[in-house]
């Protein structure tokens, strides 16, 4: 979960399905936005070839207003462009090879329009670019809405889903003044999830901001709130495997922590020593991880009415 961003790091897996065709920046930045506006398909609707035809047809009709693909092309639609396409720009530009990449985005960290701030903010922070730290702490805080509330097209991609991909980049870089942050955010999914059921729960955001805080030495972030037991049981192993710097010594921590034995001593260990739990419960809480993992999606989906 906190391994250092590379250029080649797969942000999502339909990313392969198009780099035979162009340059892993360009499929990026047209699967992160999101096409949901009258003219177009909304994304919930559609999945898989259907949605991999659309977002190739995305690319086409960009191709035709803009004239080409090629780095000149996204600068001009940074400085020139509107909605979609200026999003699609900034993410184009953030995940290129341009030497000249933070330093043109920088200034619009300061942009009124959130999701632009927001967009330049996540890829200057894959760069570690610490000018993005204030406003990728607001990212993690805020909803999409506007100054009347209202949700704002365009965020129903990438806005949720780089959440947990910001989460594990702060489990390791940032100041210490990020840990409150980061509990809050846990915080904020938690209670919305409660209250504005059906909707798809955040469980991935949910389990990086633990490891996170664990990866930060903050076991105590589950103090002074209540969650039933399986959550409270998933909390502390998330927050034990942090501690344990798990992620970093295993390319599958998920899967190490259901067959490891000798993961599984560590996290018994961290446990007892931190959160005082007697060698039985703590045996007992590796021992239910995976019901719990899955369970926990299973009840969420059967509230939104899914099963």
């Amino acid at each position: 979960m906190s391994r250092r961003y590379t250029p080649d790091t797969m942000l999502s897996s339909d990313e392969s399905w198009f780099l035979p065709s162009y340059p892993r920046h360009i499929a990026r930045a047209f699967l992160a936005v999101s096409y949901d506006d009258q003219q177009e398909v909304e994304y919930g609707e559609i999945s898989g070839e259907s949605y991999h035809e659309l977002v190739r047809e995305a690319i086409v009709s960009f191709t035709q207003r803009w004239g080409g693909l090629d780095n000149a092309v996204f600068l001009r639609v940074l400085q020139e462009g509107t909605g979609r396409d200026r999003i699609v720009a900034i993410f184009a530009i953030g995940y290129s090879d341009l030497p000249q990449s933070s330093e043109v985005l920088a200034p619009f960290l300061q942009s009124s329009n959130l999701l632009e701030r927001y967009a330049i903010a996540c890829v200057l922070g894959f760069r570690h670019d610490e000018q993005a730290l204030p406003v990728l702490e607001e990212y993690l805080l805020n909803e999409p809405v506007d100054e009347q509330g209202e949700y704002l097209l365009g965020a129903d991609v990438w806005y949720y889903s780089y959440r947990h991909h910001i989460v594990r980049l702060l489990a390791t870089w940032g100041p210490s003044s990020l840990v409150p942050i980061l509990r809050r955010a846990f915080l904020q999914l938690w209670e919305k999830e409660q209250k504005y059921y059906p909707f798809p729960p955040d469980f991935e955001t949910n389990d990086a901001l633990f490891y996170a805080l664990g990866r930060r030495n903050a076991l105590g972030a589950m103090h002074g709130f209540v969650l039933p037991e399986p959550h409270r049981r998933l909390g502390m192993l998330f927050l034990a495997l942090g501690y344990l710097h798990a992620h970093e010594h295993f390319e599958d921590m998920l899967q190490e922590i259901r067959e490891s034995q000798r993961l599984k001593e560590d996290v018994a260990r961290v446990l007892i020593e931190h959160f005082a739990l007697t060698q039985e419960e703590s045996w007992h809480a590796i021992s239910c991880f995976s019901i719990d993992y899955e369970k926990r999606v299973e009840e969420a989906y059967l509230k939104m009415g899914a099963l």
